[in-house]
């Protein structure tokens, strides 16, 4: 006898940005497979460490009402820009909440740090870029 097919949560919300079907998902619709739960914990664990370094890089902008949301980047320099090597945001992020103490920071260094450094990244260029096409 087969195996019943595998059917998949529906997503919270979907919607196009231009070419790319954008899907917002949470713990209660997450994808049913094969190691999915463990990709899932890490994007959220990395999610979340994205949020303090967001936090930590960013400040309200000035032109805007507090209300707004829009954020500007701050570069930091010397010893405080953790985000220049992954040894410098492991120890970073340990002497943070996010993880327990004591723990091997491989994972900090050699999965986190590499996810994380991408997506602000690419968050700096778009504001970049935004910011370019309106003056």
């Amino acid at each position: 006898m087969s195996r019943p097919i595998t059917v998949q949560p529906e997503p919270l919300d979907r919607f196009r940005f231009g070419d790319t079907e954008v899907l917002m998902i949470d713990e209660s619709t997450w994808p049913i497979g094969r190691g999915e739960h463990k990709r899932m914990a890490f994007d959220a664990k990395a999610c979340d460490i994205l949020q303090l370094v967001l936090e930590d890089y960013t400040v309200p902008d000035p032109e805007f009402s507090q209300d707004s949301g829009r954020r500007v980047f701050k570069l930091l320099k010397g010893d405080r820009d953790y985000m220049a090597n992954a040894s410098k945001f492991a120890r970073r992020i340990e002497m943070s909440d996010k993880v327990e103490c004591g723990i091997d920071d491989s994972s900090l260094r050699k999965t986190i740090y590499p996810y994380v450094s991408l997506a602000l990244t690419v968050m700096i260029n778009a504001v970049k870029n935004r910011d370019s096409q309106s003056a």
